[in-house]
C-alpha cells in the first residue's frame, strides 16, 4: 500500500476511528490522496485522444458502441479471443492472451 505522509495506519483501521481527532485527521489524508489519484486518472483520460481504428478483414476490428454482438453461438469461442482482438485494435502487438485460440473476425 502506498505510504501517505503523516499516516501510520491503513484506511480500514482508521475508518474505525471512534471519533478520535488524530485518527480522523489521518483518514482525511488518505481519502484526499485517493481522490487526488482519481482526479489524476480522470485528467489523463481527458487528455487522451481516441486512437484511429482501421478496419480490414485481416487484423483490425471495428467495434461500434451501443451494440450487443454474439460472435458464434454454435462454437464456444474462448473469451480470451475477444481480449486479444481488443489488444490488437489498440495497437498492442502480442501473440497471445491467456488461453486464446486466435482473434475474432466479423
Amino acid at each position: 500500500m502506498p505510504q501517505v505522509a503523516g499516516v501510520d495506519s491503513e484506511h480500514h483501521n482508521l475508518s474505525h476511528h471512534g471519533k478520535d481527532p488524530a485518527r480522523i485527521t489521518q483518514l482525511k489524508k488518505i481519502e484526499r490522496k485517493i481522490v487526488g489519484c482519481f482526479n489524476g486518472l480522470l485528467g489523463q483520460m481527458k487528455d487522451k485522444k481516441e486512437a484511429e481504428i482501421r478496419c480490414s478483414t485481416t487484423r483490425w476490428l471495428c467495434f461500434k458502441h451501443g451494440q450487443h454482438i454474439s460472435h458464434d453461438r454454435r462454437n464456444n469461442t474462448p473469451f480470451c479471443n475477444l481480449f486479444l482482438s481488443m489488444l490488437w485494435q489498440m495497437n498492442v502487438e502480442t501473440e497471445s492472451f491467456a488461453t486464446n485460440t486466435g482473434t475474432l473476425s466479423w
